[in-house]
């Protein structure tokens, strides 16, 4: 009865927390979902008008993923701004959960929880989130295939290990630009792929192939019916015209500044010229810098960084949103609040009092930010006279076959 009740008190908790965690999620992303701002932005009309027909979905399959659940939220009987960005709220879940999996992996439970509550609180991740455009898959394909990487690192010679990055890195073939992360992550987990690959039955690599060659279908076919070079790009994320190399430095530096400085975004998606990062963010940002510089050799570092250096080149050719690497900062930033902790626990290895004392400012601090951006989203945002001119009452198109 003992053990019983003790597990009962265990598994209580953390049920407890994920509970919390969902309805934090649920409520952030759905609250007033539709009356925040007046009707659609241009960008979400456009994206919502690609989805409303399998004939614009074969024509242009790009972000195929959410373009389906789009074309399918279409036939419900009300179509309102709301209803038309839950697709897009799908995705930010499964970004969240993607990200929370890849933090309790990385850094453990309690990082965990503080990455999860600064990024589910993060402006960017509300105005992506919950707004019905494309830039929402950008979000979360990066933790989607940080995830497919832990898993098969930590499952070699699994079969469901393999069968999912698989899928995720077939699904991510129809965001364009990702090719380059799917290659680089390939790159990153060739031996283990490698030794997976061989050890499988023939059966098997059949069956691997084929759910590779199923997924692709839809966009095979739309390349095969109307074959052009630019469609190729597209997909692959390049610009039409090669940029010059001082305009793609350029559009990086101004990518690095809006991290903790200066932004630059529609105003359909961001507020003015803030930074992406507040003042706290972004001093746990450069913590967790320091800390990956001192441990430059270990395999996470490298990926993370090579993951962000590639992101940075394609945000420079201006074909790739910043969201692309988004999700690895805030990984930076969790460590970095990490390291803060573990720090101060080291200076108090003992004494319950100081321990406790660092505890509470670090939350008082991530509370502040979390207050922050809030407020940034849910008050400054929708009442700034550049947000009302951007969106606008709109008919909604309806799906069809």
């Amino acid at each position: 009865m003992k053990k019983f009740r003790k597990w009962l008190r265990d598994r209580g908790a953390a049920n407890g927390r994920l509970l919390l965690a969902v309805l934090l999620a649920a409520t952030l992303l759905s609250y007033a979902l539709g009356s925040l701002v007046d009707g659609l932005s241009d960008r979400e009309f456009s994206f919502i008008e690609s989805s409303s027909s399998a004939h614009a979905l074969v024509a242009d399959p790009r972000f195929a993923p959410l373009k389906l659940l789009e074309w399918a939220t279409g036939f419900l009987p009300d179509l309102t701004p709301q209803i038309m960005r839950l697709p897009s709220i799908v995705f930010a879940a499964m970004t969240l959960a993607a990200l929370v999996y890849v933090l309790r992996r990385w850094y453990g439970p309690r990082t965990a929880t503080f990455g999860f509550i600064v990024f589910v609180c993060s402006a960017w991740f509300l105005h992506v989130g919950r707004l019905a455009t494309a830039d929402v898959m950008y979000l979360w394909s990066i933790p989607a295939l940080l995830v497919s990487h832990i898993i098969l690192r930590n499952h070699n010679g699994s079969k469901l290990a393999f069968l999912s990055w698989i899928v995720i890195s077939a699904l991510l073939l129809y965001v364009p630009g990702l090719i380059w992360f799917v290659l680089l992550n390939a790159a990153w987990l060739w031996r283990d792929l490698a030794q997976t690959w061989q050890n499988f039955r023939l059966q098997t690599k059949i069956l691997m192939v084929m759910a590779f060659l199923i997924i692709l279908t839809p966009l095979g076919y739309s390349l095969a019916i109307d074959f052009a070079p630019v469609r190729l790009l597209d997909l692959a994320g390049l610009p039409h015209d090669l940029p010059q190399p001082l305009d793609v430095l350029r559009h990086i530096g101004e990518g690095l500044a809006f991290i903790s400085v200066y932004g630059q975004a529609p105003t359909d998606i961001w507020l003015n010229h803030l930074p992406l990062l507040d003042a706290m963010l972004s001093g746990a940002f450069l913590t967790g810098i320091y800390f990956y510089a001192q441990h430059w050799q270990a395999s996470r570092t490298r990926l993370i960084t090579s993951f962000i250096a590639l992101g940075l080149i394609l945000y420079g050719l201006g074909v790739v949103p910043l969201s692309v690497v988004v999700v690895l900062l805030y990984l930076i930033v969790a460590a970095g609040i990490a390291y803060i902790l573990y720090l101060w626990m080291s200076v108090f290895p003992r004494n319950p009092i100081a321990r406790k004392f660092g505890m509470f400012v670090v939350i008082i601090a991530v509370g502040f930010s979390c207050l922050y951006n809030l407020r940034q989203y849910f008050v400054a945002w929708p009442h700034h006279p550049d947000t009302g001119s951007s969106f606008s009452e709109r008919e909604i198109p309806r799906s069809k076959i």
